[in-house]
C-alpha cells in the first residue's frame, strides 16, 4: 500500500491531484488536471515606450482559479513581478475556465529591448503552469505634434516653412537670412488657384514658380533645399493609433508614386512623408485638421515623426 501511495503521489505531480475516497475497505483515486494558460490576443512585432498594451489570456483550471502571477523581464532581466488573486482577474473562486486581461505600459528609456511577460496561473491545489508567449521589442517613442498651423506665402503673420523635426514654423525672411535655418526646412504651405492648398518640399519647381508669381522676394532658398518625398498613408491603423517608429515607417509603404508636391489637401486627409536623407532620412505623417482662406490662409495639421535616423 505505502508503494501504492507513493506512486500515486508521483503521477500527481506530472497529470494533476488525486483525491482519495473511502467506502469500506475500497479506495477511490479522483484526478484533477492541472490548469492551463494560452495567450489569445494577437500582439504586435513591437511597442513604443510609453505606450499601452493590452494581454488577453484565457484559461483552463479544472481544479479551479486561485491566482496568476506576471513576471516582467527586459532584455532577459527580470525587472518586477505581481500576483492576482481571482477577485482582482474579475473572476470567482468557482471558475474553472474563462477570460482575463492584463494591461500596462512599456516602460520609457528601454527602447531596443526584448519586453517579455511569465503567466503563471495556479489553481486551488497548487498545481501551476506557465505561459511566455508575450514577447515584443521595445521602439523608441514618436515625435507627436498637434495643431501645426502653417500659413500660406502671402499670410503676413503666420510662417509657411516648417521644420518636421524640431515642429518649427518659420517666415520667408527667416529662413532666407539664415542658412541653418534653410538646412531644417521639410516642406511648405500655400494656396493656388489651380492646385488649391499645397503642401511642398523645397526643392519642388512647381513651388519654385508659385513663389516667383505671388511674391516679389526671391525663393528664400538660397543655400540649401531638402528633398522631402509624400505618399497617400497606407498604414492599416489610422492617424490616431500611430504610435511606434516602425509603424509610421509602414505607413510610408509599398505601394503609390513618391512625389515631392501634394495637391488639393482637405480635411482629414492622411500622408506619409520622407525627410531628406542629410537630416537622417526619417519618416512621417502628417493629417489635415483644418484649413481657412486662400493664399493669406493657412492650414492646420496632426504631425507624427520618427524619433531616430534611419
Amino acid at each position: 500500500m505505502k508503494k501504492l501511495l507513493r506512486n500515486a503521489m508521483m503521477l500527481s505531480a506530472m497529470a494533476g491531484t488525486l483525491f482519495f475516497t473511502s467506502c469500506g475497505e475500497d479506495e477511490v483515486l479522483v484526478t484533477v488536471d492541472a490548469p492551463s494558460l494560452t495567450l489569445t490576443s494577437q500582439l504586435e512585432d513591437s511597442y513604443a515606450e510609453g505606450e499601452e498594451v493590452l494581454l488577453t489570456y484565457g484559461f483552463n483550471a479544472p481544479g479551479k482559479i486561485g491566482q496568476v502571477k506576471f513576471e516582467f523581464f527586459i532584455g532577459g532581466s527580470s525587472q518586477s513581478d505581481t500576483t492576482l488573486t481571482e477577485t482582482e482577474l474579475g473572476l470567482t473562486a468557482q471558475d474553472t475556465t474563462g477570460t482575463f486581461d492584463l494591461s500596462f505600459n512599456v516602460p520609457t528609456g528601454t527602447a531596443g529591448s526584448i519586453f517579455a511577460v511569465e503567466a503563471t496561473i495556479i489553481d486551488r491545489s497548487n498545481q501551476q503552469f506557465v505561459n511566455d508567449d508575450a514577447e515584443f521589442l521595445i521602439s523608441a517613442a514618436v515625435n507627436s505634434y498637434t495643431t501645426v498651423l502653417i500659413g500660406g506665402f502671402n499670410n503676413l503673420t503666420i510662417g509657411s516653412f516648417y521644420d518636421a523635426l524640431a515642429d518649427s514654423v518659420y517666415s520667408s525672411s527667416s529662413v532666407r537670412n539664415s542658412v541653418v535655418n534653410q538646412g531644417s526646412i521639410d516642406f511648405m504651405y500655400y494656396f493656388t488657384d489651380a492646385s488649391q492648398r499645397v503642401i511642398a518640399s523645397p526643392d519642388n519647381a512647381a513651388t519654385k514658380t508659385t513663389w516667383n508669381a505671388q511674391d516679389s522676394n526671391p525663393y528664400p532658398f538660397t543655400s540649401t533645399e531638402n528633398s522631402t518625398v509624400f505618399k497617400p498613408a497606407t498604414s492599416a491603423v489610422g492617424f490616431g493609433f500611430i504610435n511606434s517608429n516602425e509603424q509610421i515607417r509602414a505607413a510610408f509603404g509599398e505601394v503609390g508614386d513618391e512625389t515631392s508636391r501634394v495637391t488639393n489637401l482637405a480635411v482629414g486627409q492622411f500622408y506619409a512623408f520622407r525627410i531628406d536623407s542629410d537630416r537622417g532620412g526619417r519618416y512621417g505623417v502628417f493629417q489635415v485638421t483644418a484649413v481657412a482662406g486662400n493664399s493669406t490662409g493657412s492650414i492646420t495639421l496632426d504631425v507624427k515623426s520618427q524619433s531616430v535616423d534611419n
